[in-house]
C-alpha cells in the first residue's frame, strides 16, 4: 500500500524503500561501530594524565615543572630536575591535563643540559687536548696511545715569543714536558746536541694552553742527559718524533703525549666562543659528571662545562658516577652557568618549542 501511495504502482517490481531501510540499518551499525571503537580507544589509550608528577612533557615535547600547584614552562631537563629536587623522569601530559593547571612564568637555566647520560664514560678514556695538522684544537675524551718511553718531540708554543719576547723550547714525552735551557747558552747548546736537535728538527707549535696540559717536570739539564746515555735515533738520548702530519695530543700523567696518524676520537662538535679549543669530542650520550680534582662539574654534549654547588647535586640531576678529569684540559672548555636550584628558579628562559 505504501509503495502504491508513494509511487502510484502496486506491482512491487522495484522496492526502493527496502533499499532505504537497509541503508539506514547499515549506517546505524557503522555509527555504532565507530562509537564502540572510540570508547575502546579511550580505555586502551586514554589522554595522558601526569597525576602529581613533578616534571611534565607536552605532546609537542616542551617540558614543564610543577611548583606547588602551578606548572611552569622550563628550558631543559637539568633545570626541571634541579627545581624538582630529584632525577624525575618527565611524565606525558595531554593538552587538557596541562590546561587544567595554573600556568606560571617560564623558568630554567639557558644552556643547561637537555639530556643526561645513563652511564659514565669508559674508565679507559682520558681527557686530551689534540692539535690537528691544520692547527685546530679539539678537547677529546678518548683512549690515547702514549709514545714509547724513549720517544718525544720538541715543542715551541705559538704564543711564548709574542708574550715575553723569548722563545722557550720544551721536550715533551709520555711522562710530561721539560723545559730546555735557553738556546745559545753553553748548557742549552749541550742539551740540544745530546738530543740531536738542529735546524732540520721538526718542531711542534701548539698553543701555550695545550702544551700546559702536559704535566710539567723539572728543567732538562746536561747532567740528566749524561745519566740517561745515548739511546735514541741518531745518537740522541730521545727518539724525536715528527709532528708535521700527526694529530698530537697532550693530557694527564698517564698519557701526557700521544701522536696519531688519524683522529683518535669520533665526531666532534664546534665549541661556542673564541677560546683556545675549537671543537669537542665526547661520548655524545648526554651530559655527564667529571671530577676535576677541585669539585665536580657537568660536561654537556656541546662541550660546555657547568659547575655544581656540591657533589649531591649530581645525584639530583640523575648523573652517573663522576668520570676522572684532568683540569689542565678541562679548563679549555667554555664555562656555562652554574647548575643550582636557585638559578633554575630565578632566571626566566623561553620554553623549548
Amino acid at each position: 500500500m505504501r509503495h502504491g501511495l508513494v509511487f502510484g504502482d502496486i506491482r512491487m517490481i522495484h522496492d526502493p524503500l527496502a533499499r532505504r531501510r537497509r541503508a539506514g540499518l547499515i549506517g546505524a551499525a557503522a555509527a555504532g561501530l565507530v562509537a564502540a571503537g572510540a570508547g575502546l580507544l579511550a580505555v586502551v589509550d586514554p589522554a595522558p594524565d601526569p597525576g602529581e608528577a613533578a616534571v611534565l612533557r607536552a605532546e609537542s615535547g616542551a617540558l614543564f615543572v610543577r611548583v606547588d600547584d602551578t606548572v611552569h614552562p622550563v628550558a631543559n631537563l637539568a633545570s626541571a630536575r634541579l627545581i624538582a629536587g630529584g632525577p624525575e623522569e618527565p611524565a606525558e601530559a595531554s593538552p587538557d591535563a596541562l590546561a587544567a593547571r595554573p600556568l606560571g612564568r617560564p623558568v630554567g637555566i639557558p644552556g643547561a643540559p637537555g639530556t643526561v647520560a645513563e652511564e659514565a664514560p669508559s674508565p679507559e678514556a682520558r681527557w686530551a687536548a689534540c692539535v690537528a695538522p691544520d692547527g685546530a684544537v679539539t678537547v677529546a675524551l678518548t683512549v690515547p696511545r702514549p709514545l714509547a718511553d724513549a720517544a718525544g718531540l720538541i715543542a715551541r708554543p705559538r704564543a711564548d715569543g709574542a708574550r715575553s719576547g723569548t722563545v722557550r723550547d720544551w721536550l715533551v714525552t709520555a711522562e710530561g714536558r721539560r723545559a730546555l735551557p735557553e738556546e745559545g747558552t753553553p748548557e742549552g747548546d749541550r742539551v740540544r746536541a745530546a738530543l740531536g736537535v738542529d735546524q732540520a728538527t721538526r718542531v711542534w707549535r701548539p698553543p701555550t694552553e695545550v702544551l700546559a696540559a702536559a704535566p710539567e717536570l723539572p728543567e732538562l739539564t746536561a747532567v740528566d742527559l749524561d745519566a740517561a746515555g745515548a739511546s735514541g735515533a741518531g745518537g740522541g738520548v730521545v727518539e724525536l718524533a715528527d709532528p708535521t702530519d700527526a694529530e698530537v695530543c697532550t693530557g694527564g700523567p698517564d698519557a701526557a703525549l700521544s701522536l696519531h696518524a688519524a683522529r683518535p676520537y669520533g665526531a666532534a662538535v664546534e665549541l661556542p666562543g673564541e677560546g683556545t679549543a675549537q671543537r669537542f669530542a665526547g661520548p655524545g650520550a648526554g651530559a655527564f659528571a667529571v671530577d676535576t680534582g677541585h669539585g665536580v662539574q657537568v660536561i654537556s654534549d656541546n662541550g660546555v662545562r657547568h659547575r655544581l654547588p656540591d657533589p649531591e647535586a649530581a645525584a639530583v640531576l640523575g648523573l652517573p658516577e663522576p668520570h676522572p678529569g684532568w683540569w689542565p684540559v678541562l679548563r679549555l672548555l667554555p664555562e656555562g652557568a652554574a647548575l643550582t636550584a636557585e638559578a633554575a628558579l630565578e632566571v626566566d628562559a623561553p620554553a623549548r618549542p
